[in-house]
């Protein structure tokens, strides 16, 4: 087993569960360690279990609180390079509405920026991570942002717009709305309709000690104004985690080259109060987003508490993407059955040709001999890493499927080389058959740590064109202390050119800055890009952090340069040209 962490539950929800357990002492008024031995909860008991060992955001806070001394081998208190932040303090102003009340006009902002990247928001003492973005399919200048908002007493998910392809984001932060008043949120994920007529925001609504919702708000104005939640995905003796939202290709065949736009598709991971199984679940809505099916089982894991036992195998990070007419097509981790964080996992598929009505058999897409750590090595050192495992699945204009995922090249957690990014690709339906496992990250293995890869996939001149971006380690000074954020484009059956795409180097978390990263494309009305579609990066920025106990991260984004990647013409070890950024005039 990789690291020392024994839970295959995920840390970002972990301030929902250790509040389950403050939730149910204030119920009955006494303390937590007489109730326990007195009456132990099973419930309580099991979330605790799984959750001790997972790491993350306002699950420190929180646990802090409690007196938890440490999560997974880590301690919860650290301390801020010279001291605490003053807090943010927003005005009445600031302050967005959520739903249904007239939104107030908003401030214009040109956020903190650098030569090349621009920070969405970035509030001191507020954790801004697991940053989720879309662009409208018809309008490019059009770009919703969203991601944690994790302050010391709550999580919350906020949204912001931009109108100018990403280059400045509207000032508030846009609180997403939610089934009750102390309902706290995680796990942002965006996505537009095909049409670009409504953007979806799907998120975790959690109450303490009762349900672990997953549900979908929409915005009909391109991120102004939210009106919701919905809810897709309903706790009833079991919890959800790790949600994903998919809409379908704009260019959906059948369908007047409007896509498939009624169609929203989610996906989550359902895990029992106790005992098994853990299962991937999907619902459909066939009305954007209204209303929700029943949900459906498409694979089934052995999860429990036992660690890395062959008896143990973990489903998690499930993606559904919608392709061509009524395709869909969903994928997820699996831990093989030699046991979580052990030895080989499994990347799995199903697909449907009724718009996920029903499902085709699971197929093995991918199989890679080695799984990641549970925590950034060496030795345990960084932040919460097995997560890098999980797929991004997309589908191209053209109807064939292509999957990002990370694998641990070197095993053990006494390496620095703790992950490199892998491509799989199927040339279509029924996505029965896909390519061997390939590297997408240029630098020599061993090396370095790279993962949390997002891809999106277009077309340029008639073919495929694919867009990769991932968290890179290659340039650390010491082990995986530092990181950048690279980007790849891939054209046709070309190789992957590698290019940095942050200009300023971020320290590595000690706990977590999140599950993910993420990636927008729309069609391009700029002559000046050579046809390019418009793709635009987010993910979480630590470039003001000093130390890696600061655990205080951003949401800084960046489109892509939409320029063919060639010769490197200086000395950093990537193929981009230095000289040319679409934000540099």
């Amino acid at each position: 087993m990789n690291g020392n962490a024994r839970s295959p539950r995920h840390g970002c929800i972990i301030s929902l569960r250790v509040s389950i357990l403050v939730a149910a002492v204030a119920a009955v008024g006494v303390t937590p360690g007489v109730r326990a031995q007195e009456d132990p909860d099973p419930v309580a008991e099991a979330r605790k279990a799984r959750l001790e060992l997972a790491g993350g955001g306002a699950g420190y806070i929180t646990a802090r609180k409690l007196g938890v001394p440490e999560i997974a081998g880590k301690p919860v208190t650290t301390q801020v390079h010279g001291g605490p932040r003053e807090k943010p303090r927003l005005a009445a102003e600031d302050i967005a509405p959520s739903s249904h009340e007239e939104p107030r006009p908003a401030r214009e902002h040109r956020p903190a920026r650098s030569e090349n990247n621009v920070a969405v928001r970035d509030f001191p003492n507020v954790s801004e991570n697991e940053p989720t973005v879309a662009a409208n399919p018809r309008d490019p200048n059009k770009v919703v942002a969203g991601s944690h908002f994790i302050g010391d007493t709550a999580n919350r998910c906020v949204a912001h717009y931009s109108r100018d392809g990403g280059k400045t984001w509207s000032y508030a932060p846009i609180f997403m709305p939610h089934l009750t008043h102390e309902s706290e949120c995680s796990d942002p994920v965006l996505a537009y309709a095909p049409d670009g007529s409504r953007v979806y925001y799907a998120y975790m609504d959690i109450k303490f000690a009762t349900q672990f919702d997953v549900v979908v708000s929409y915005s009909d104005d391109d991120g102004k104004t939210w009106k919701g939640p919905v809810v897709a995905l309903s706790t009833e003796l079991h919890d959800y985690d790790k949600p994903w939202i998919g809409t379908h290709v704009p260019a959906g065949g059948g369908h007047g080259g409007q896509g498939n736009s009624n169609w929203v598709y989610v996906s989550s991971t359902r895990f029992p109060f106790t005992g098994n199984p853990c299962t991937i679940e999907f619902t459909r809505s066939s009305d954007q987003g209204q209303t929700w099916s029943l949900p459906q089982t498409l694979d089934t894991g052995v999860c429990g508490n036992a660690g890395s036992s062959p008896t143990v195998q973990v489903v998690q990070g499930s993606r559904p993407n919608g392709g061509i007419g009524d395709d869909v097509l969903v994928a997820w981790y699996h831990s093989g059955t030699d046991g979580w964080l052990f030895g080989s996992f499994q990347i799995r598929t199903r697909y449907s040709s009724n718009n996920g009505a029903t499902f085709g058999a699971i197929n093995i897409s991918a199989t890679d001999l080695t799984e990641a750590p549970f925590w950034l090595g060496p030795l345990l050192r960084y932040h919460r890493w097995w997560g890098v495992m999980f797929p991004d699945v997309e589908i191209a204009p053209d109807g064939s499927a292509h999957i990002l995922y990370t694998h641990d090249p070197v095993p053990g957690t006494a390496t620095d080389e703790d992950g490199d990014i892998r491509y799989v690709a199927s040339t279509g339906r029924p996505y029965a058959t896909w390519s061997l496992p390939t590297k997408v990250n240029n630098d020599p293995t061993p090396g370095k740590a790279q993962g949390w890869a997002t891809l999106e996939a277009g077309s340029k001149s008639g073919r495929t064109a694919l867009y990769a971006l991932w968290e890179d380690h290659r340039a650390s000074s010491t082990d995986n202390l530092e990181y950048d954020v690279f980007y790849a484009k891939r054209s046709g059956a070309g190789a992957w050119a590698n290019a940095k795409l942050t200009d300023r180097t971020s320290r590595s978390d000690f706990i977590f800055l999140g599950d993910y990263f993420d990636l927008t494309i729309a069609r391009s009305h700029d002559d000046d890009h050579d046809g390019d579609p418009f793709v635009y990066g987010i993910w979480t920025d630590r470039r003001d952090e000093p130390t890696r106990f600061d655990l205080d991260d951003d949401a800084w984004g960046s489109r892509l340069p939409p320029r063919r990647l060639g010769d490197d013409d200086d000395d950093d070890g990537d193929d981009r040209d230095e000289r040319e950024h679409p934000y540099r005039n």
